[in-house]
């Protein structure tokens, strides 16, 4: 496609994923990890600088709301509380997709320049190895709702697979102080 060809022949940009969502301009990507198809709004505007047209392409990813106490993400739009409820009243902190979002930063962080985003990638990698460590099984797994243990009790291999991966990643890279993990 056009837009496509567009980008790829930009030198500023960067691939952070596949499918791909490219950044450039200093833009900022978010994405929503949890639906197979995020919102996303295109805009284009005709310029001219140095007498020389071009269109400027620029898009906008919704992002799921995260939970500010715990620095997780809810499960998806539809469990943002308190409007969803656990049986007993607490959050829908889905162990899977959260694993999902720490695995990519734990795979963007190396890819991204510093200057770029790279320091709150870390950030945010951080504040929710804390949030999963205070969360982990007394057996080592994560349960479906990070949240609310009882809710589906037993092994969630693959949000237990997802942080544990992010979080291995994160003390091999320094990110991560080893005698906290």
């Amino acid at each position: 496609s056009l837009a496509m060809s567009a980008f790829e022949s930009m030198q500023d940009a960067r691939v952070f994923s596949n499918p791909k969502i490219i950044v450039s301009n200093g833009k900022e990507a978010k994405v929503d990890m949890t639906t197979k198809y995020p919102y996303i709004e295109l805009t284009s505007q005709r310029n001219t600088q140095n007498d020389n047209a071009y269109l400027d392409y620029s898009a906008k990813l919704q992002q799921i709301p995260g939970d500010k106490e715990t620095g997780l993400y809810f499960r998806d739009t539809n469990y943002i509380y308190p409007k969803f409820q656990s049986p007993s009243g607490k959050k829908e902190l889905w162990s899977r997709a959260n694993g999902w979002v720490m695995a990519a930063l734990a795979k963007a962080i190396p890819d991204t320049p510093k200057g770029c985003g790279q320091k709150i990638l870390k950030k945010r990698l951080i504040a929710m190895a804390y949030a999963a460590r205070e969360r982990q099984q007394s057996g080592g797994y994560w349960t479906q709702n990070l949240d609310d243990p009882g809710e589906m009790p037993g092994y969630e291999t693959s949000g237990t697979a997802l942080i544990t991966y992010a979080i291995i990643w994160g003390a091999r890279s320094g990110i991560l102080p080893m005698r906290d993990f």
